[in-house]
């Protein structure tokens, strides 16, 4: 039996004392789930996006949306971004927090190859 490995992980750290994972180069991939560490201080994250790897905005859910696209964690365990979708064509993005982190946290990003 062969298995085929469609996807690959990346691993993104939150710095003690940041709201934010900072930029997040996804280079012909996209976003699919995350696993979350055993402790975070935030319960939820907003998603930004980039064109340049500098300059970030909120990402909406849709066009004619005015909430932003968020992610909500779930400590300990993987979740899979339901609205992958919505994240495609963006290289560029950083996960950011209402507060800053209370220690590093080393997060698992799943991706696939678009």
């Amino acid at each position: 039996m062969s298995t085929t490995i469609i996807g690959e992980y990346k691993t993104v750290t939150i710095t003690n004392g940041q709201p934010s994972t900072g930029p997040i180069d996804l280079l012909g991939n996209r976003l699919m789930g995350i696993i979350w560490p055993a402790v975070m201080t935030n319960s939820a994250f907003k998603v930004q996006v980039s064109g340049n790897g500098i300059d970030f905005v909120d990402l909406k859910t849709t066009e004619a949306a005015s909430a932003d696209l968020s992610v909500t964690v779930s400590v300990g365990e993987a979740i899979p971004i339901t609205n992958a979708a919505v994240l495609a064509g963006w290289r560029w993005i950083q996960l950011v927090g209402s507060s800053n982190e209370l220690g590093d946290r080393s997060l698992i990003l799943a991706v696939r190859p678009v």
